[in-house]
C-alpha cells in the first residue's frame, strides 16, 4: 500500500480517513438524539469525576500525535500505519466527549471534544505533503 514519493496517498488510506472523520459527526447525532429523546440521565458524580480525567487525556493524546509519533512511531512504522494511528487518537477525543455528553455533560463540553477531534483528523488529512513529512521524519529519525 505504500508509494513513491511525493505522490498522492492510495485510496484506501482516504476511504479509512473519512470513516473516521464522518464517525465524529455521527456521535454528534448521536448524542443529540439521545439528550432530545431524554434517555439520558445525568450523573453528576460520575461526570465531576470523568470530566478532568478526559479533558487531561485529550490533551496528552494530541500532544502525542505531534511529539512522540513525530520522534518515536514514526521509525517503527509505515505511512499507512502512521496515519490509522493518528486518526485513531484523534477520533477517541471525539468519543470521550460523547460520553460526557451521555452523562449530563453540556454541548459545551460535548462540541469542544467534538470540535477538537475533528480539527485534528482535518490537520492531518492525507496528502502526498503530509507523505512527504513522513518520509523526512523517517529519515531524520
Amino acid at each position: 500500500m505504500e508509494q513513491d514519493k511525493g505522490q498522492d496517498p492510495p485510496s484506501p488510506l482516504w476511504i479509512l480517513w473519512g470513516m473516521m472523520t464522518g464517525s465524529v459527526f455521527f456521535y454528534g447525532a448521536v448524542g443529540y438524539f439521545l439528550r432530545k429523546s431524554g434517555v439520558i440521565a445525568p450523573s453528576v458524580e460520575l461526570l465531576s469525576l470523568l470530566m478532568p480525567a478526559f479533558l487531561l487525556l485529550a490533551a496528552v493524546e494530541a500532544m502525542a500525535l505531534f511529539l512522540v509519533f513525530q520522534k518515536f512511531v514514526v521509525r517503527k512504522v509505515t505511512y499507512s500505519s502512521y496515519s490509522i494511528l493518528r486518526w485513531t487518537l484523534a477520533e477517541s477525543i471525539g468519543i470521550y466527549g460523547l460520553i460526557l455528553f451521555v452523562l449530563g455533560g453540556s454541548r459545551l463540553i460535548f462540541g469542544g471534544f467534538l470540535g477538537g477531534s475533528l480539527l485534528l483528523n482535518l490537520v492531518m488529512m492525507p496528502s502526498a505533503e503530509d507523505r512527504d513529512r513522513f518520509d523526512s521524519l523517517k529519515a531524520n529519525s
